[in-house]
């Protein structure tokens, strides 16, 4: 289970709960997304969808107060295990509105993570129809005419994207705190050439239920089932390693009892 605040400029912060689900064998997650303080708005979200460690994630969501697409189907889908999205470098979402008639939504995601320090950016489709945005402009410059932080690292810039850190540390026992940090780069302007200097700022703050292994390791809540599936072979090895020598012993066993019983001893 993970429960998370996530911080928007100049918007109310999303809070949003995950809860895993096992279903005839089946493991999947639920999950409750909202404003702060307004449950009637449109950030109000429920989904359910598959919770796989290996292949694409699928999503059925319901946003009760958004007209505009209240039912639809996420599929996502990244470069990890089998086209798997989770903790991979580069994923890629495509929503689908069942009752609207609108075009699919595409995203492509960009997180490369180097330990707790990540680089994040995204595009999609609306950006890309975005007609203001002039290809010729490699690097895009305010109506004075400078370049600034903000210009230099919007999407459309030399180095798109934001720049995110992560903290973990414990709470009690199987509970963990998170807190994610992202570089701001201001366009406001100041003597300085490109004006004020980028700073840090809280992005999210979440706490979530993890277990430990024999060893004492944390590992997530959703587990991981490559490793549980490797854990057992190994188990079931060993097992049959132990039976092999057993079965070896017992023969050495009958084989001296033999010896001890024939005639010419």
């Amino acid at each position: 289970m993970k429960a998370s605040l996530k911080f928007r400029e100049n918007q109310n912060p999303i809070v949003k709960v995950k809860i895993p689900l096992n279903t005839l064998g089946f493991p999947l997650r639920s999950c409750i997304e909202t404003s702060s303080n307004d449950v009637k708005h449109k950030d109000l979200c429920l989904s359910f969808s598959t919770f796989f460690q290996s292949g694409p994630v699928l999503k059925l969501f319901y946003r009760p107060n958004d007209s505009d697409r209240p039912f639809g189907l996420v599929v996502k889908t990244g470069v990890g295990s089998l086209g798997s999205p989770i903790e991979a470098p580069m994923t890629m979402r495509a929503e689908f509105n069942f009752l609207g008639n609108g075009n699919p939504s595409l995203f492509l995601h960009f997180k490369p993570q180097l330990g707790d320090f990540s680089i994040r950016s995204s595009v999609n489709s609306s950006k890309i129809q975005n007609d203001d945005v002039q290809s010729n402009n490699i690097v895009p410059k305010d109506e004075s005419g400078k370049v600034t932080w903000a210009n230099l690292f919007a999407p459309e810039g030399l180095l798109g994207g934001e720049v995110h850190a992560r903290t973990v540390f414990p709470i009690v026992d199987k509970v963990v705190g998170k807190i994610g940090w992202s570089l701001k780069f201001p366009a406001t302007e100041t003597d300085f050439p490109m004006g004020k200097m980028p700073y840090m700022t809280v992005s999210k703050l979440a706490i979530e239920h993890v277990c430990k292994d024999k060893a004492g390791i944390v590992r997530n809540s959703r587990g991981d089932d490559g490793d549980d599936l490797a854990m057992a072979c190994l188990a079931v090895k060993k097992e049959l390693d132990n039976l092999e020598s057993e079965k070896e012993s017992l023969w050495k066993e009958l084989e001296e009892m033999k010896s001890e019983m024939s005639p010419g001893s």
